[in-house]
């Protein structure tokens, strides 16, 4: 925690064990002591340990004390892989998780994770609409349909309904394939939205998330996709600049 704008920091008794990875942090806008962490315990690059998870951190007196989402969730779903907040109203929440076993699954929760539902339909990354102060809105993208693609939730991210097609760039494919990772409203405009994934991409809509056009792709930063071989098989793939 920083009290100085970062100019100086001191460490907080989360108590985290080697292999915690913070996610994502998020502070409540309504209370600066109140505070949310999506974390993942992995040691390597071996899959997560479901038992060793502790799935988020939350404080609510400034980090000074800390309590765990180690049994909020399922066993087998209690590692995350990514987590929102609804900016209007820190009780609405989703988390994607990562598991090893049975079907992939998010969940949402509309009273600040005493409580969580198995949505209708996987999101391997949702937002919230900021837009909609009922704080029911919400747009995510969906790898796994039959038809990939976004989708759209009125009830806080419980259930969801197919929206539009992905961009033409969007394959779903892990590793070297691309997914979309990120999704931003304008902050006047509801009907205008960016999205971006992997491979360097970057997308804007003005119709409220049915049609979408690119905007920026890793060439027009001047860079290319080096892929990094080992014995012929592809093990990194590194963008890189032309420094000429």
């Amino acid at each position: 925690r920083s009290d100085d704008s970062g100019g100086t920091w001191r460490e907080l008794p989360t108590g985290a064990p080697e292999g915690l990875r913070a996610l994502q942090v998020f502070v409540n806008p309504a209370n600066a002591n109140h505070v949310w962490s999506v974390v993942m315990h992995q040691t390597g690059e071996e899959p997560p340990v479901p038992e060793n998870q502790w799935t988020y951190l939350e404080s609510r007196d400034g980090g000074e004390t800390w309590e765990r989402g180690t049994d909020k969730l399922p066993l087998a779903y209690r590692a995350p892989s990514d987590g929102t907040v609804h900016p209007l109203d820190f009780n609405r929440r989703m988390l994607t998780t990562a598991t090893q076993s049975g079907q992939q699954r998010s969940f949402a929760t509309a009273d600040g994770g005493a409580t969580w539902t198995a949505m209708s339909h996987y999101m391997f990354t949702a937002r919230f609409d900021p837009h909609d102060r009922t704080g029911r809105h919400a747009i995510g993208y969906a790898p796994y349909e039959e038809a990939p693609g976004l989708f759209e939730s009125r009830d806080g991210g419980m259930t969801w309904s197919r929206l539009t097609n992905a961009p033409s760039e969007v394959d779903h494919q892990s590793n070297f394939g691309v997914r979309i990772t990120e999704i931003v409203w304008h902050p006047t405009d509801a009907n205008i939205l960016f999205m971006s994934g992997s491979g360097g991409y970057a997308w804007k809509s003005v119709d409220g998330g049915r049609n979408w056009r690119t905007i920026f792709t890793v060439e027009q930063m001047g860079g290319i996709t080096n892929v990094v071989t080992n014995g012929g098989e592809p093990v990194l793939s590194v963008p890189f600049v032309d420094q000429a």
